[in-house]
């Protein structure tokens, strides 16, 4: 059966050799919570990041109980990089309740050969949230503006009971917050970072909502914020959702915009798409940000279904960032 929703790995190719290092992923445990019955959450992402060598890995999924929930498709690339968590379309026929899986990391190369990401999957019998983005990452160039930087994060179009709003942080201060401190769906939260309250690197944190009502699962938003010296990328959307007729109209295009935190970034861009064929194409390899990357979808090569592909823009020594793009192709 082919997955509702792919998932893309980022990562370095297990035949890379060199001298022996370490790696790890940016977060974990991985937590899906839908309603039994409706729609399949999003994916998440999870960074992966090294020390020492281009550190090459594989990865795999598995799962507490027959049926396959949770899956992983890998692409190559390098380190730092990431995965994308999903649920394949078989977690639709699982009854209410929880299940437990796991993201299972390999590596020839490095001295901790393998990792276990933790994958928790919540299937309420009542309505819940579905925060979107799913996820969030904030980039601040030191000696930039130093006000804090919010986004809003949507809770679903469908009412919801109410959810306590919190936060934590793995580092000391209190740079994340959210507010409201309650709220329900349709109502949103607003997501702030200060990154005058932490050091440079990377820094990872979780806003949580807790429903009131104890027998219903906590809803987690993950967010990291990268400080860095250097300009870093910034990219919107942050994921790219399409609808197309298959099998008719001319290619769709749509704008990925590239931004910097400061001086003009020279960018790679690449891709990598679960299904083969050529329905997905770039109008570029290379940019200088600010600057627009066109994804164009060619809907006459695609059959009714769902399909996903991941864009990757890279700095020139810098960071990396991810753009999951959606394409639902209909009769």
């Amino acid at each position: 059966m082919k997955p509702l929703l792919a998932l893309v790995l980022l990562a370095a190719t297990p035949g890379m050799t060199g001298s022996e290092g370490t790696f790890a992923p940016a977060r974990g445990p991985v937590v899906f919570v839908m309603r039994h019955g409706g729609t399949l959450p999003e994916p998440q992402a999870v960074g992966i990041f090294g020390s020492g060598a281009e550190i090459g890995f594989w990865a795999r999924a598995e799962t507490q109980n027959p049926v396959r929930w949770l899956g992983v498709t890998t692409v190559s690339a390098k380190i730092p990089g990431a995965i994308t968590v999903f649920l394949t379309s078989e977690a639709s026929d699982l009854a209410a309740g929880s299940y437990s899986g796991s993201i299972v990391l390999h590596s020839a190369a490095a001295t901790n050969d393998r990792l276990r990401i933790p994958v928790r999957l919540e299937i309420s019998r009542r309505a819940v949230a579905m925060p979107k983005p799913s996820s969030i990452r904030f980039q601040h160039q030191l000696g930039g503006p130093a006000a804090p930087l919010s986004r809003t994060v949507s809770l679903g179009k469908q009412p919801t009971g109410r959810y306590q709003v919190s936060t934590e942080t793995d580092a000391e201060g209190s740079w994340l917050l959210a507010s409201p401190g309650s709220a329900a769906a349709p109502t949103p939260v607003t997501v702030t970072v200060d990154p005058r309250l932490v050091r440079e690197g990377r820094h990872t944190g979780v806003v949580l909502l807790t429903p009131e009502e104890d027998e219903e699962p906590v809803v987690r938003v993950p967010v990291e914020l990268s400080v860095s010296r250097r300009p870093l990328l910034r990219v919107s959307p942050d994921e790219v959702q399409i609808q197309v007729q298959a099998g008719s109209g001319r290619p769709e295009a749509h704008t990925i915009r590239v931004a910097s935190t400061g001086d003009p970034v020279n960018f790679d861009v690449a891709f990598a798409r679960d299904a083969p064929g050529y329905w997905l194409s770039l109008d570029r390899v290379t940019g200088i940000a600010p600057g627009e990357i066109r994804v164009e979808i060619d809907a006459r090569r695609l059959d009714p279904g769902l399909y996903t592909a991941t864009v990757i823009v890279t700095a020139r020594d810098g960071n990396r960032e991810v753009v999951p793009v959606t394409v639902r192709a209909v009769r």
